[in-house]
C-alpha cells in the first residue's frame, strides 16, 4: 500500500509543507486533508465560462446549474456541463494513461480497499473510472486524479475541477482540450 502512495504522490513532496510529508505513508491522508494541505503549486481551474460573470441576474438566468433544481434550465445546464467535464477528463486520460485515482468513497466490493486505484488498460477498468468520475462530478464524493509522470494532481468534486501542477506543457495541452470541449482554464491568483 505504501508503495502505491509513494508512486502516486512522491512528486508532491517538494511542494508540500514539512507537516504534510505523511501524504506518502499515511493512506488517504491527501484525500482526507485536501482542503487543508497548502501545496506551493499554482492552481488552475476548469470552468464553463472564461471568467466570473459580473451580471449575476444574467448568469443565474442563463448559465447557473443545479442537478436538483426545480428550474429545468439549471438541470439541463448541469447535464451539459457534466458531460463536457467528463469528456475533458477522459481526453486527458486517453493521452496520459498512467494515472491513479484516490477517492473518499468507492462503491462495490472491488473498491473497498485500497482507496488509491491504479488504472489498468482494460474495459472493466475504464468503466470503473467512468463510474467514479461521474459520481464525483455529481458531488457524491471527491476524487483525485494523479498523473505522476507529468507531475499533475487534479481534484474533481462536483463541477469543480482543480489542476495543481507546474508542468506548463501539460497545462497548454489541457487548455486545447478544454477549448475543444467548450470549456476554459483559469489560473487562480
Amino acid at each position: 500500500m505504501t508503495y502505491l502512495y509513494e508512486n502516486a504522490y512522491s512528486f508532491l513532496l517538494p511542494f508540500a509543507q514539512p507537516t504534510d510529508q505523511k501524504l506518502l505513508t499515511q493512506p488517504d491522508y491527501l484525500i482526507d486533508h485536501y482542503d487543508e494541505i497548502k501545496l506551493t503549486l499554482e492552481t488552475t481551474i476548469l470552468d464553463y465560462l472564461p471568467q466570473p460573470m459580473p451580471d449575476f441576474a444574467i448568469y443565474s438566468y442563463e448559465f447557473d446549474q443545479d442537478a436538483n433544481s426545480a428550474q429545468l434550465k439549471w438541470r439541463q445546464n448541469h447535464t451539459t456541463y457534466l458531460e463536457q467535464y467528463r469528456r475533458f477528463i477522459f481526453t486527458l486520460l486517453g493521452y496520459f494513461p498512467h494515472f491513479y485515482l484516490d477517492s473518499t468513497e468507492f462503491s462495490g466490493d472491488d473498491f473497498e480497499e485500497p482507496h488509491l486505484y491504479q488504472y489498468e488498460r482494460t474495459l472493466a477498468s475504464v468503466e470503473r473510472v467512468d463510474d467514479m468520475l461521474i459520481s464525483a462530478l455529481k458531488n457524491f464524493y471527491h476524487v483525485l486524479l494523479v498523473f505522476p509522470d507529468e507531475k499533475v494532481l487534479i481534484s474533481v468534486n462536483d463541477l469543480r475541477l482543480d489542476i495543481k501542477t507546474n508542468n506548463l506543457l501539460f497545462l497548454e495541452f489541457a487548455k486545447k482540450i478544454a477549448c475543444t470541449n467548450g470549456l476554459y482554464l483559469q489560473t487562480m491568483k
